[in-house]
């Protein structure tokens, strides 16, 4: 009983303050058609970034992923990645917090190859 108390007045009061914000500032059509682009307004204000995903994900769900490994040895606890497209070509950059320094994978004309390290 103590745990359904601590739920009610902790997490439900912050969801709906997650569901609430996540909500505000779009403007979508009311019905679409399948195989139809539609159009979504971003009516939000004073953002500096937006971070959009529209993929289903899910605590609760183990993702699926091949585990590519230490392609070519370059990383040596990496922090953060980025992805870039230039001229059909795919790479990704990921910096190691230590020693430091910028890895970048070359995938070629598609993310589903195998990439090269750099």
């Amino acid at each position: 009983m103590k745990l359904v108390k601590i739920f009610t007045s902790l997490v439900l009061p912050f969801l709906s303050i997650v569901i609430g914000y996540g909500q505000i500032g779009f403007e979508v059509p009311r019905s679409v058609c399948v195989n139809r682009p539609f159009n979504i307004t971003n009516q939000t204000n004073g953002a500096t970034n937006y971070f959009w995903n529209f993929c289903v994900a899910s605590p609760a769900v183990m993702p699926q992923a091949d585990n590519l490994g230490n392609i070519g040895g370059n990383l040596s606890l990496p922090v953060f990645l980025d992805f870039v497209e230039d001229n059909g070509n795919f790479y990704a950059f990921v910096t190691n917090y230590s020693p430091g320094g910028l890895t970048r994978f070359d995938f070629g004309n598609s993310l589903l190859n195998t990439p090269t390290s750099t």
